[in-house]
């Protein structure tokens, strides 16, 4: 085996060489199986902040009272159907995501407190596009008018994850 092929390769002490190199074997098994451990960790703490339920209405809900509470004033908030190339990307995953149209007026400072409370939400939302623009009309200085492109994150039922075959 090993101390043959170290042995002929001219290693003066092919045994200990052998058992060295078994060693270091052992120990990058070990350190891929703790990665692995690891990264089974992290999709864990993942699939716990996705819920099973597509159900925008907590979200919303959660979404407006975080507006409210820093003062700004909501004037959309709407699903928007995923295009064919979202759908065809999300397929074979094990999460699903909705998407939502949201425009907030206020403050730029109740923006951005807004932006850190909607971050500490158990649900995974990623802001897609964001269009900031200031409001400079008479006592609203200060003010912005925002857009954003919500994506939301669930997890998908057993059923739906089913590997084709």
């Amino acid at each position: 085996g090993n101390r043959a092929v170290l042995a002929a390769l001219g290693h003066v002490d092919a045994e200990a060489a052998s058992v060295q190199g078994a060693r270091a074997g052992e120990s990058q098994r070990h350190l891929h199986h703790e990665d692995l451990a690891s990264l089974m960790s992290l999709k864990d703490k993942a699939a716990a902040r996705l819920p099973q339920s597509e159900d925008m209405g907590p979200v919303i809900d959660e979404l407006s009272k975080i507006a409210n509470v820093n003062k700004l004033k909501i004037s959309k908030m709407q699903n928007v159907a995923l295009s064919d190339k979202e759908k065809l990307e999300l397929a074979d995953t094990y999460y699903g995501i909705q998407r939502l149209d949201v425009e907030l007026e206020g403050n730029y400072v109740g923006f951005y407190k807004f932006l850190t409370d909607m971050e500490k939400q158990p649900r995974i939302i990623r802001i897609q596009n964001l269009d900031i623009q200031r409001i400079n009309e008479g006592d609203r200085q200060g003010d912005v008018k925002v857009r954003m492109d919500l994506r939301v994150y669930y997890g998908k039922a057993k059923a739906d994850q089913a590997v084709k075959k």
